[in-house]
């Protein structure tokens, strides 16, 4: 049973890279592929610490796509709404007049460079 439960982890794992190596052109199948492929591994680490059956971890697959995807959702959700938010923000402070053209093309870059995410930042 845990030979099987190895098995299945590494065969997995393999899927996995192959499919972390293939590039789609739509940003939203490379979520759902990322998902997909977090949840298999979540399966197949599950499987090998409980010892789970074969039925068990195809049962378990969909169990927790289904809880991957709502949680990606969730996140993109706020990423919209984050962004329209700032979005809001900088059309009132433009609308409002209260900075000149070239302070708020100033204001503008510096508000762009502060939300850019830390990772991407240099």
């Amino acid at each position: 049973m845990a030979l099987l439960a190895g098995t299945l982890a590494v065969s997995n794992s393999i899927t996995l890279a192959a499919d972390a190596n293939t590039t789609t052109a739509e940003p939203k199948a490379t979520a759902k592929a990322a998902a997909l492929a977090k949840s298999k591994d979540r399966v197949a680490r599950l499987a090998q610490k409980m010892k789970l059956t074969a039925e068990q971890m195809e049962k378990l697959k969909p169990i927790y796509l289904g809880e991957t995807e709502k949680l990606r959702q969730e996140t993109q959700q706020s990423l919209a709404a984050r962004t329209k938010i700032r979005e809001d923000f900088r059309t009132e402070v433009k609308e409002s007049k209260i900075l000149t053209d070239d302070q708020y093309v100033q204001w503008l870059a510096m508000q762009t460079k502060a939300t850019k995410p830390a990772s991407k930042a240099k």
